[in-house]
């Protein structure tokens, strides 16, 4: 097993951080993983305000219900 670098955002409510998940996911195309389906719309719905474009979203449930996990890299979007 392998230790793998991992990259918090902390800010305040409402100071950009899915802002800057979208970037990030539309420069790297690494899958954004959240909670609820509803997120994913928001977030389709932002990406496409910015003009980025980015791999679907899923929830934690899709990701996991796929099995084997292909994806090296992800972003998570109101991790707890």
């Amino acid at each position: 097993m392998t230790n793998k670098q991992t990259t918090l955002i902390i800010k305040d409510r409402a100071t950009g951080k899915t802002t800057q998940l979208l970037y990030t996911s539309a420069t790297t195309q690494y899958p954004i993983i959240v909670q609820r389906r509803t997120s994913i719309m928001h977030l389709m719905d932002l990406a496409n305000e910015l003009g980025v474009v980015i791999p679907t979203p899923m929830t934690v449930d899709d990701y996991k219900a796929r099995g084997r996990i292909r994806e090296n890299h992800i972003l998570i979007d109101e991790g707890y």
